[in-house]
């Protein structure tokens, strides 16, 4: 036995405790169906709402969010609820399209050199609108074998009255469509058939020599008869009349299908690894396909009965920057957040499914300071946890897990101290292992930048024009042929802030000299608000300008009139206000930044902030 807080620990439940928060994906997490530990954040209560309204979803979040955990929990409520829902007649049933069975990247060269056939003849037609077709067009599909499936299963087991022949012609006529010869055994097969069906409208579109020596035996019309089949706009056409009327069967029959993608994030990493030039295609066609498909099949009234969702990487949405994710983002977007609170509820539940009635500050009851002496303020230790990470369940669990790993090894009690220590550690480790991973597509060079950041001898707060000075943004921002110097300079480190901003590492600090709502009281006279990723008001955010406007931090400013954002930010400061960059706690020890006040930058402490 231990003692570590209140708690004496035997090695058993040390070792079941460091079991449950070992599972920092939720593929793997055994957590995810007990009700006791998922967390309902308000992404997943606003998902599960659009159950009514049967409304396609594009779930967002950066890596570690818990998308996957998300989208396995809802999976789990459907089949307990979906079969025998109370008071109602519908039946729902739930199917995961799955990217990592289809081979993610022959998927991509497929869809490609689809795009670049229909492309090569007709080129005007734009190839994020082919791509949409080619994603709307299998999905329905999908969807059609799916529900005939399901329906008839149900059919089977007396949950629903369908017409049982009719849904048999039906798949059979959506088999033949999707060019799918074998019968699968299960509704889990057809999660593979976006490649064969990528593949079958390629052989039609290019025959083979032999196909086309046999092709001269046949007279002329014949001929133009195969022509017209190889003709790459067969891939966009809509589907046949005869499949759309017959999708009202299974809404007929009351029975709802949510279909999900997900498992985008590491397949992306293994394309960029593999391919680097195919990472454009894939951002502005593939995955805008994805996104307008999704909007194109909601307004299908033969298929009111489907719901669609898939799971994207944030990152990669807000590199698209294209206007039609603006005008669809109130629709279909879904934000996965994390408040205080939330994650809290998180640690403290999975201590409570290892040792019933107890919480995380049974474990840990001290205040912790932060490491340099400066710094004077305390706060709980599951405050200090979540604040050295970007808000993300992932990293709050790979924190909880380091503490835990470490009394195992160490044998010895965690205070206050030994957890500036492991803490540190644990951060340098998290953004080698998951940060700089996660940002590996569309910032090749943010580990170059994160090393250059620790040999400097940065502050935890600084101006703008200390980063300009710095020479950092150039290893992040590619080189012009022209001589850097002057506003060239100030201009990269406009786009290495928003870039640094999206990673989570770069914040902004504003002082105001009174009082005003939702600022920290910091010192006697000095009204502070910190504004980070993860507490910006909108999603996406492609560039500076809309990140200052989406973070309100040039209304915060009152300064911003008439002054460009360059200037803005080189300015610094008026007699209204003080603006400033600041390193996110996460970030402090693991860059050995100094503080440079007697304060830590925070926005936790509820009881600091104005009225």
């Amino acid at each position: 036995m231990m003692k570590q807080g209140r708690r004496e620990l035997s090695e058993e439940t040390l070792d079941q405790l460091i079991r449950n928060f070992s599972q920092l994906k939720g593929e793997y997490d055994e957590s995810i169906e007990d009700d006791g530990v998922f967390v309902r954040t308000q992404a997943f209560v606003e998902l599960t709402a659009r159950r009514t309204t049967r409304s396609n979803t594009v779930l967002l979040g950066r890596k570690g969010d818990g998308k996957t955990a998300l989208l396995r929990r809802l999976a789990h409520d459907l089949r307990v609820n979906g079969a025998r829902p109370s008071g109602e007649r519908v039946c729902e049933v739930f199917e995961q399209i799955d990217i990592e069975d289809t081979y993610f990247t022959e998927l991509i060269n497929k869809f490609r050199q689809i795009m670049d056939l229909i492309h090569a003849r007709h080129p005007t037609m734009a190839p994020d609108f082919i791509a949409r077709e080619l994603w709307s067009k299998y999905l329905l599909l999908v969807a059609l074998r799916v529900g005939c499936s399901k329906a008839m299963e149900l059919q089977a087991l007396g949950q629903l009255q369908a017409d049982v022949a009719a849904l048999k012609a039906l798949e059979q006529r959506t088999l033949q469509e999707l060019d799918i010869q074998v019968q699968f055994a299960d509704t889990t097969g057809v999660s593979k058939g976006f490649l064969p069906y990528l593949g079958a409208l390629l052989a039609r579109m290019i025959p083979s020599d032999e196909g086309f020596a046999r092709s001269l035996e046949f007279d002329q019309e014949r001929e133009r008869e195969r022509e017209r089949d190889r003709e790459p706009l067969v891939a966009l056409q809509e589907l046949p009349t005869e499949l759309i009327k017959g999708a009202a069967l299974i809404g007929n029959a009351w029975l709802h299908v949510t279909i999900a993608l997900d498992r985008f994030d590491d397949f992306v990493d293994r394309l960029v690894t593999n391919n680097p030039s195919t990472t454009q295609t894939l951002r502005r066609n593939f995955l805008h396909g994805l996104i307008s498909a999704l909007y194109k099949v909601q307004r299908q009234k033969s298929f009111r009965w489907l719901r669609l969702v898939a799971s994207l990487p944030e990152d990669l949405v807000v590199d698209l920057d294209l206007r039609e994710i603006a005008a669809h983002q109130q629709l279909l977007f879904v934000r996965i957040t994390w408040s205080l609170e939330h994650l809290r509820e998180m640690l403290d539940s999975r201590v409570a499914s290892v040792i019933p009635g107890a919480n995380w500050t049974d474990l840990f009851p001290f205040q912790v300071a932060s490491s340099n002496k400066r710094v004077q303020r305390k706060e709980l230790a599951s405050d200090y946890l979540v604040r050295h990470t970007t808000r993300r369940p992932r990293e709050v669990m790979s924190q909880a897990l380091g503490l835990l790993e470490h009394l195992r090894l160490s044998g010895k009690q965690i205070d206050s101290r030994a957890m500036n220590m492991v803490v540190a550690s644990n951060n340098t480790r998290i953004v080698q292992s998951q940060i700089i991973p996660e940002w590996k597509s569309s910032l090749p060079t943010l580990h170059t930048a994160i090393a250059r950041l620790h040999r400097a001898e940065f502050k935890t707060v600084f101006s703008f024009a200390d980063f300009v000075q710095s020479g950092i943004a150039p290893v992040l921002v590619p080189v012009s042929g022209a001589a850097d110097s002057g506003p060239v300079d100030e201009i990269k480190a406009l786009i290495a802030l928003s870039s640094l901003f999206r990673v989570g590492m770069l914040g902004f600090r504003v002082r105001r000299a009174t009082p005003r709502e939702g600022f920290l009281r910091q010192g006697e006279s000095d009204f502070v608000q910190y504004v980070f990723s993860h507490s910006a008001a909108q999603t996406p955010i492609p560039d500076i300008t809309s990140l200052l406007m989406a973070t309100n931090v040039l209304a915060l400013a009152d300064a911003a009139e008439g002054r460009s954002v360059r200037g803005f930010l080189m300015a610094g400061c008026d007699a209204k206000y003080d603006l400033q960059l600041c390193f996110a706690p996460m970030f402090f020890e693991s860059l050995d930044a100094e503080h440079d006040f007697s304060f830590v930058v925070d926005e936790i402490l509820d009881t600091e902030v104005v009225a």
